[in-house]
């Protein structure tokens, strides 16, 4: 393109890949023949000295190396498995608390509640649980997977679950000690309510309902999910979704998050 002559590599196929590379300066190996302990964490596949039919080096690169352990085998194995933050937390508790006990060999599986909510990577998965959105602790949004919902035909249920979630709206306006400033919200009414098609095990246990709904006097239209187990509920949606236009109703709000949910009151909006 700047219409230069190419530049050969340095190294070139038969260069790095058809020999042994243990006369070449590479500082991992220089540390270790000073004496140094030498641990090696690298994860990836492919890398200079372990490339696929490539020689590397004859002799050991680290005195200790995170590919040689069964640690490394069985988090190989979760690679393609649906992995959530909780899961980290779980497997950052499970080293720091529990597998020092065990110089890290117990597989079996662990349940980290209440201080987590993820199962350790370094531990087989609960049995016959699937790792999927129904299951795990993931908002809705963050979620890609596709499951089948039915249309809730229930004014009660209706109206529970509509209070519900009014009440958590409350909530966060309280937390956020913003509540002086917004007027108080009422559900007009539940505009739409599914649910999820849940396993058969889980029938009349679980369930994950789809809301969405409209507040009074602003006219906000929102929508959620919500988990129901043993007869309690909780929101399984991170944040709610404002699902049509606010303007400047949450013009008093200094945070983006709390503008969908505030209908500012007016002499606040005009004072600004």
């Amino acid at each position: 393109m700047m219409q230069q002559p190419s530049l050969p590599a340095d190294w070139t196929y038969s260069t790095y890949c058809k020999r042994y590379l243990d006369d070449k300066l590479y500082i991992p190996t220089e540390y270790r023949d000073e004496g140094y302990k030498t641990f090696g964490a690298q994860d990836y596949d492919k890398g200079l000295l372990n490339y696929p039919n490539c020689k590397g080096l004859k002799g050991k690169e680290f005195q200790h190396s995170y590919r040689e352990t069964e640690i490394y085998n069985r988090t190989k194995e979760r690679e393609f498995e649906l992995i959530t933050p909780h899961d980290l937390h779980a497997t950052f508790k499970d080293i720091l608390y529990h597998q020092y006990e065990t110089s890290f060999s117990n597989y079996t599986y662990r349940n980290f509640l209440p201080d987590s909510r993820g199962s350790s990577l370094l531990r087989d998965f609960e049995k016959g649980v699937p790792r999927n959105c129904k299951i795990l602790p993931i908002s809705s949004q963050y979620c890609i997977c596709q499951f089948k919902k039915v249309i809730v035909v229930n004014s009660t249920l209706e109206e529970q679950l509509g209070n519900f979630v009014m009440d958590r709206i409350t909530e966060i306006l309280k937390t956020n000690n913003v509540t002086e400033q917004c007027e108080p919200e009422v559900l007009k009414k539940v505009k739409a309510l599914l649910s999820y098609d849940m396993p058969h095990d889980q029938l009349g246990v679980s369930a994950i309902y789809d809301i969405t709904f409209e507040t009074s006097p602003s006219g906000a239209v929102f929508q959620i999910l919500i988990r129901s187990a043993n007869g309690s509920l909780e929101l399984a949606g991170s944040s709610f979704t404002r699902l049509n236009e606010y303007g400047s109703h949450g013009a008093c709000m200094s945070k983006d998050t709390l503008k969908p949910l505030c209908y500012c009151k007016k002499k606040i909006i005009h004072s600004k």
